[in-house]
């Protein structure tokens, strides 16, 4: 008597650790739907700060430089970096400088800025420096250059570079920088439509999501269910106990190992369709965002190009 009881309590205990097992497969499939499958989206909030830190950069150029509200300031282009340039960043940072230098100075005119910039640039094919030979009348009644470089040094943080040259000596007499975060909203172009974007990048994410939400479920179920169906208890003396299949006697003996296959089976199913179904939106979501040039992520590759502008000068 006391065998058969302690062989029960054995028995029971052992079902007890088989549907432990069970119930533990299940927390899993849980955590990695929540904790993998999470995609945070992302929203433009560091802007306003982005724009008073690259004020403050230009703010530090200009009180290096001895420049004051009676001097005249030509902003001239840059050369920035080929995935920077025509950004939003790009356009805050000279939308921030001509906002600046027109309340602390004068600013040159911009007809006449342009056909400086023409001669500077035929200087330059000959191979000289930028200024060398420019004609005195040509810079006459302006007191000071100005250029900014954008440098993007790592995936969410560019490197703003202000310059102010005095043209009479040659010489750069402020010169500032400062690294400045940026998101995934400054990297668009200067004339992408914000709204849009965030309406595709929404609809492009809730795609990711999805879709290794379907993908991680069919990989969480499918582990289950082997699980499952190696602790469901086995019956080989179906026949006697008046069953057909040795299936049926387990679905009857061991129905909750019964239950958590058949629940892990229905997930399968279930996760793989919706794995199917947002694969396909996903993919035609990123080539829309391919041929509207929008960023697929903060992932970005600098390229080595940098200002090349030089700051001489000869009377």
């Amino acid at each position: 008597m006391y065998k058969h009881m302690l062989s029960k309590n054995l028995d029971n205990e052992h079902k007890i650790q088989k549907y432990e097992i069970l119930l533990m497969s299940k927390w899993i499939l849980v955590f990695l739907i929540t904790f993998i499958c999470y995609s945070p989206i992302y929203a433009s909030e560091i802007s306003n700060q982005a724009r008073d830190d690259i004020e403050s950069i230009i703010y530090k150029a200009i009180n290096r430089s001895g420049l004051n509200s009676t001097h005249v300031v030509g902003i001239v282009s840059s050369k920035t970096q080929e995935n920077v340039h025509r950004t939003k960043i790009y356009g805050l940072v000279e939308e921030s400088m001509e906002a600046i230098f027109a309340s602390r100075s004068r600013l040159a005119d911009r007809d006449r800025l342009k056909e400086i910039e023409k001669e500077m640039n035929l200087i330059q094919e000959k191979g000289k420096a930028a200024f060398e030979g420019l004609p005195v009348g040509v810079l006459e009644g302006i007191d000071f250059f100005v250029w900014s470089n954008v440098k993007q040094i790592s995936q969410d943080t560019v490197n703003v570079k202000i310059s102010i040259l005095d043209i009479k000596s040659g010489i750069v007499k402020g010169v500032a920088s400062g690294e400045v975060r940026i998101d995934d909203i400054l990297m668009l172009g200067i004339d992408v439509n914000v709204e849009n974007y965030s309406k595709w990048k929404e609809d492009y994410q809730s795609a990711i999501f999805w879709r290794k939400t379907g993908m991680w479920v069919t990989i969480g179920s499918t582990a289950g269910l082997f699980i499952s169906n190696a602790t469901r208890e086995a019956c080989p003396d179906y026949q006697e106990k008046g069953y057909e299949k040795e299936a049926d006697c387990q679905n009857v003996e061991s129905p909750t190992g019964t239950l958590f296959f058949s629940a892990f089976l229905g997930g399968i199913i279930a996760g793989g369709t919706i794995w199917w179904m947002y694969d396909g939106q996903e993919s035609a979501m990123k080539e829309t965002g391919i041929k509207k040039n929008y960023p697929l992520s903060l992932s970005f590759f600098p390229s080595n190009n940098e200002i090349s502008l030089s700051v001489s000068y000869n009377f």
